[in-house]
């Protein structure tokens, strides 16, 4: 029976990975087009899903199938053969307005329904032209390193080769191009192939800028009559029109803080691990990413965490990224701190307020986050911690809580307060039987104190050639492991209980630096071990004489070696 049960549970292990491992997306070219436009919906499987099988028929509730094929391809990743299958959907929107895509079932696994927004078609367009271009920007007056963008589209009815376009540079402004999309758009009645390239751009001062005229060239592809008529197609070359906007400055009413111009913008707050389970010594990162649609990730401010007693905050260096999408740039700031718990208790980490610009409602908001207050315990001591010369009275007999009669009776006759004393007499030759065997031990030979100073002695040269290379890291693991010798205890202490068990203020300072040194890079490679090594130096030469040093204390709490 037990064979079959692990049987039965591999089988549903090895099930829900297949169920895990089978992916069918849906995705289309774009979330905004025109009633004029056609769409490319893609089904992909990669799991071996029969995507044939996918019933398209929900679609024509509010778009036409105009045309559809497939296509598979295979790759190879870290020795393993994975195939994908798509098929590919063109559709042309039945009305104006937010048109649904629902979940479709393709062998038995649903994909994600999707939006599509759809314009009404262009209007005032010369449809008597083979080949055309057009210019448009989304908005007519922009905020300074706000996001504008700017759309250049090639319409073509008629085949072109040596196709060419210029490049859009524009002077006081960033410019990001995007992903280019080629579609079909149907005007009074005639086919075109468009391509459509969208340009984020931020202007960086205010006033006015001007957007230059985009160009596009090809040539007319002729029927060849033989092999040396390639190429005599007449050159056909288009221009579009300049285009100027204003640019406004930073509102009078924003805060004395980051200029933040976006579209959305939200902060979120990570954690490496739980918060509310931490415990004294425990190191534990904390995260801010801010999201931020329509702005470069350069301008995203770093998010400080500032220091609260009983928490150190060694911060490291922001990771920004921009990803583009047919809407703009997305930039992306996460700014990490690792936080290091030297004290039991309850701390509160102070709120975050960000104020940021809406230019979507043109209105200043804030992206916010609350007081998080943690509560850090100090670990329970080890078995090993118990005093050498407690003594376990838990051992002894407990009292029976017996009645004595109340009638009275000699002492000499009465069973019960001999066997009491009795007990007790035995007790006290124990306790003393305890007090002059550990005599007879002090006065023995301590081999095994020879061999820990003898040890003691290798560790403490490793942790000085440490100091003398200047290596932080090697320094720090040489020191806990020679403290550990030193003082008695079960595991290597951190930096802060070897502070706590030496008295001194030059070794707390040194052991500070230290830890700030290991919590930055940069610091790490300046750091220099003399004045550490000066302090164990004196600290060791104390204890050896048997001058000033501490008891062999155990840690008052526990950390991980």
């Amino acid at each position: 029976m037990r064979h079959v049960g692990k049987s039965c549970l591999l089988l549903a292990l090895f099930m829900q990975a297949s169920m895990l491992q089978a992916a069918v997306t849906a995705t289309t070219d774009r979330s905004v087009m025109t009633m004029a436009d056609t769409l490319v919906l893609t089904l992909q499987a990669d799991a071996g899903e029969d995507i044939s099988s996918a019933d398209l028929s929900p679609l024509l509730r509010n778009f036409s199938i105009e045309s559809e094929r497939s296509s598979r391809s295979m790759s190879i990743i870290n020795g393993r053969s994975q195939s994908s299958v798509k098929r590919i959907i063109e559709l042309l929107p039945q009305r104006v307005g937010s048109l649904r895509i629902p979940a479709l079932d393709v062998d038995g696994v649903r994909t994600h329904p999707l939006v599509i927004e759809v314009l009404p078609a262009p209007q005032g367009i010369d449809s008597s032209q083979d080949v055309f271009v057009e210019s448009e920007v989304d908005k007519d007056w922009v905020y300074v390193q706000s996001q504008l963008i700017h759309t250049f589209r090639i319409y073509q009815a008629i085949e072109l080769t040596d196709r060419g376009r210029s490049q859009l540079e524009v002077a006081d402004a960033v410019v990001e191009e995007l992903d280019p999309v080629v579609f079909q758009r149907v005007i009074n009645g005639r086919p075109y192939r468009v391509i459509e390239v969208k340009h984020a751009v931020f202007p960086q001062a205010s006033g006015e800028i001007t957007l230059p005229a985009m160009s596009f060239n090809g040539r007319r592809e002729l029927n060849r009559s033989t092999l040396f008529s390639f190429g005599s197609g007449e050159m056909l070359r288009r221009r579009s029109a300049p285009i100027t906007v204003e640019v406004r400055p930073v509102p009078a009413g924003y805060p004395d803080s980051a200029w933040l111009p976006a579209s959305s913008l939200r902060l979120e707050e990570s954690w490496s691990s739980e918060p509310d389970s931490l415990t004294v010594g425990d190191s534990v990162t904390r995260s801010f990413t801010l999201i931020a649609e329509g702005i470069d990730a350069s301008l995203l401010p770093q998010i400080e965490q500032a220091d609260v007693p009983g928490v150190r905050v060694y911060p490291d260096q922001p990771q920004t990224e921009n990803r583009p999408s047919e809407r703009g740039v997305t930039g992306t700031a996460t700014s990490t701190a690792a936080l290091l718990i030297t004290e039991p208790g309850q701390f509160t980490l102070p709120p975050v307020r960000l104020p940021w610009w809406d230019t979507t409602k043109d209105t200043l908001r804030y992206a916010e986050l609350p007081a998080r207050t943690i509560t850090v315990k100090g670990a329970p001591a080890s078995a090993g911690d118990t005093p050498a010369g407690a003594v376990a009275f838990e051992a002894a007999p407990k009292q029976t809580g017996l009645v004595m009669p109340s009638t009275p009776t000699s002492s000499v006759a009465n069973p019960w307060m001999w066997s009491t004393l009795a007990a007790m007499f035995g007790w006290l030759l124990t306790l003393l039987w305890l007090l002059i065997r550990k005599g007879a031990a002090d006065t023995k030979p301590d081999t095994a104190r020879s061999d820990i100073t003898a040890n003691e002695s290798t560790l403490f040269t490793a942790f000085a050639k440490s100091c003398k290379s200047n290596h932080a890291t090697e320094a720090r693991g040489h020191l806990r492991s020679w403290a550990r010798l030193k003082m008695g205890w079960q595991r290597r202490p951190t930096l802060a209980e070897i502070a706590a068990a030496f008295d001194s203020d030059s070794l707390s300072t040194e052991l500070t630096t230290l830890d700030s040194a290991l919590y930055s890079n940069a610091a790490a490679t300046e750091w220099r071990g003399s004045a550490l090594l000066a302090a164990v130096t004196a600290l060791r030469k104390t204890s050896l004489q048997g001058k000033g040093a501490r008891p062999a204390l155990p840690p008052l709490y526990s950390s991980h070696a």
